[in-house]
């Protein structure tokens, strides 16, 4: 016996962002959007945001998502009051969007829902719609239910995990990694790589996952070169598929890492 769960819409593909926009129209008429660093990429989307009169409020993320950090964003986006989440740039962008879409609607802090440093208690109210559109190739977060935060008081990182808050859409993209630090694509490809064979090499298979891996290290192992040394299309769209795949992987259990 086993489960599988994932995003309830995939839009993969080079110009999926431009092409599919409309989608956000169906979950209401504000949204809380969450960005990376490098807010260029989210340019079309708050871009189409505004041409459709939408209210919008933009936070962003710079590096590995803090409790505090979410916290604060926790409370803004309860007194915003947007009719869904929309997450756009790396996986700690994917992460807080999710964490955000759970939490604003329930009461209480991070810690009554995160695990390992908190109470790990059950969310009551529904998650808020989340649309998850990944600018770099690694986590596959866009399609998990897991949202992974740090607490810097405890130097841990911990996971704040419920299926109800996987992404309802997950507009993938290659185009949106273009012109990625080598660096980064790297190592995103090294993370996308580590989920797949782990998942592969566990001691509890199952054959939907095992041909989800093989088929996520098959498209990467080419793919990885070409894209960090010369940002090829082709390689660029195995890679984010692999990272899709690589979050479909069976889920893992509770767990907690030291922080770097």
């Amino acid at each position: 016996m086993f489960q599988f769960m994932t995003a309830t819409r995939i839009i993969f593909g080079e110009g999926a962002l431009i092409n599919s926009l409309s989608v956000i129209n169906q979950f209401g008429y504000s949204a809380l959007v969450v960005t990376g660093k490098d807010e260029q990429r989210a340019a079309p989307l708050l871009s189409y945001l505004k041409q459709q009169n939408m209210r919008y409020l933009q936070l962003s993320i710079h590096g590995e998502p803090l409790i505090a950090k979410v916290e604060e964003m926790v409370a803004g986006g309860r007194e915003f009051k947007p009719d869904m989440i929309i997450a756009i740039g790396g996986g700690s962008v994917m992460d807080v969007g999710k964490a955000l879409s759970g939490l604003i609607p329930n009461q209480g802090s991070v810690y009554d829902y995160v695990e390992v440093v908190g109470r790990a208690l059950p969310m009551t109210a529904k998650p808020l719609p989340c649309i998850a559109i990944p600018t770099t190739a690694g986590t596959g977060s866009e399609v998990t239910r897991n949202a992974v935060l740090i607490s810097a008081q405890e130097n841990v990182k911990a996971a704040l995990r419920n299926p109800e808050i996987i992404p309802d859409v997950a507009i993938i993209d290659p185009t949106l990694t273009y012109g990625m630090d080598k660096t980064l694509s790297a190592c995103c490809g090294m993370d996308a790589f580590t989920h797949l064979m782990e998942a592969y090499v566990c001691g509890d298979p199952n054959p939907l996952t095992d041909m989800v891996c093989e088929e996520g290290l098959r498209r990467l192992a080419p793919a990885i070169l070409h894209a960090c040394e010369d940002d090829d299309p082709r390689a660029r769209s195995d890679m984010a598929f692999a990272s899709m795949l690589g979050g479909m992987r069976n889920q893992t259990p509770n767990w907690a890492q030291p922080t770097d």
